[in-house]
């Protein structure tokens, strides 16, 4: 069998982790002889975050360059387009190891032109999935190539677990209306979001008899965490440690934080609101960067991205407040007629995001291994 020739894949944050995992899987029949690495990178989000976070940082571009020195991999994958990704990028292109860039998070309207140009154009390929961020590489100097996003690109299926399997797991009724809980998935946006959704939660329950609040927790650890916050608001829970795309197609709506998280309501068009909340501190810093770096964010939702107008309710900041977020989510389960139009605004957000005919981002990868004499012919076939 032919010596492994080293990859290396760099993700920042939990959806770019999950992008990176299905990336792995599809090239995982061809991991006899592609050698990969996944190196998740700190994400920051606050002010604290990177106060806190120097070590970490350290720690992890340490890591990298002590990989790229000892394995010197063939190719580079950056998954994402965040600060983490571009510093290992330039490190790449000044060690004059070839990169790709596999973009999933439809918000590269967000980050500086200026210095996304330079991070575009050092790369050999750019993987995009909506045809904003294909122009938007184009136009500064890179190489894109459109692909069907992976979490989006297979028609509806059904879920592991039927709805009827699913509430007698949770001893839930089938017959209630069910609304899903997703305050994140790192620490310091449960301890923002949680208390905030709990609260409106709570109102909304007061005024539904019937309705049933499930919370979604990211680590097993947290599930006694989140029920004595649930508890402190009033409010009666269930707390649900599968992962969110197993139980989401049998949510009526949902109350998420603003994220990846949305792509899975997209992926089953299921109606549901968002909100984000940093510290204050946090959030003047953030709206300076934006305002003197960035583009102004118009809408931060994903639907509301691909379809560049607001169908999503968005409660950001001192707008995410118990009663806003009450009043925004009674509409999705009360009136049948709004929520059936916002499920057919998320279909049409979803096909924005691939048919299932656009490229294949493997082909790419195999193929440069193949170029670059790599890869036999035979290994390429048998692979």
């Amino acid at each position: 069998m032919p010596t492994p020739h080293h990859c290396f894949i760099l993700s920042h944050d939990g959806g770019g982790h999950l992008l990176a995992d299905t990336l792995i899987q599809q090239l995982t029949p061809h991991t006899p002889f592609i050698h990969i690495t996944h190196h998740q990178y700190p994400q920051l989000v606050g002010v604290l975050d990177w106060l806190h976070a120097i070590r970490p940082i350290a720690k992890a571009m340490l890591q990298c360059l002590r990989y790229f020195k000892l394995h010197r991999p063939k190719l580079v994958i950056l998954v994402g387009s965040g600060w983490g990704c571009q510093l290992v990028g330039m490190v790449t292109s000044l060690m004059g190891i070839p990169s790709m860039i596999y973009i999933g998070d439809c918000h590269t309207q967000w980050v500086s032109e200026s210095r996304m140009a330079r991070y575009f154009r050092r790369s050999l390929k750019v993987f995009v999935t909506t045809h904003d961020e294909y122009e938007f590489v184009r136009r500064w100097g890179g190489r894109p190539c459109m692909i069907d996003h992976p979490w989006l690109n297979i028609p509806p299926t059904d879920p592991p677990l039927s709805k009827w399997e699913f509430c007698n797991r949770y001893q839930l009724s089938n017959t209630r209306p069910m609304v899903g809980v997703f305050p994140g998935s790192r620490r310091h946006e449960l301890c923002h979001h949680l208390p905030l959704m709990c609260d409106a939660m709570a109102d909304l329950q007061r005024q539904i008899d019937s309705l049933q609040v499930l919370i979604s927790a990211h680590h097993p650890t947290w599930v006694e965490w989140i029920q004595t916050m649930a508890a402190r608001s009033g409010l009666e829970a269930t707390v649900v440690t599968d992962p969110p795309p197993t139980w989401i197609p049998h949510l009526d709506t949902s109350l998420l934080r603003l994220g990846g998280i949305s792509l899975w309501h997209m992926r089953y068009a299921k109606p549901h609101v968002g909100i984000y909340q940093l510290s204050d501190w946090s959030y003047w810093v953030t709206r300076w960067f934006y305002r003197v770096g960035m583009r102004r964010l118009q809408v931060v939702s994903h639907p509301n991205v691909c379809l560049k107008r607001r169908v999503v309710p968005e409660l950001i900041q001192e707008y995410a407040n118990p009663m806003t977020i009450a009043k925004s989510l009674m509409p999705l389960l009360s009136n049948r007629k709004r929520t059936d139009s916002m499920a057919q605004e998320l279909e049409k957000a979803r096909i924005t995001l691939g048919d299932g005919n656009r490229y294949n981002p493997v082909d790419e990868i195999v193929g440069f291994f193949y170029k670059q004499g790599l890869l036999f012919e035979s290994e390429k076939e048998v692979t």
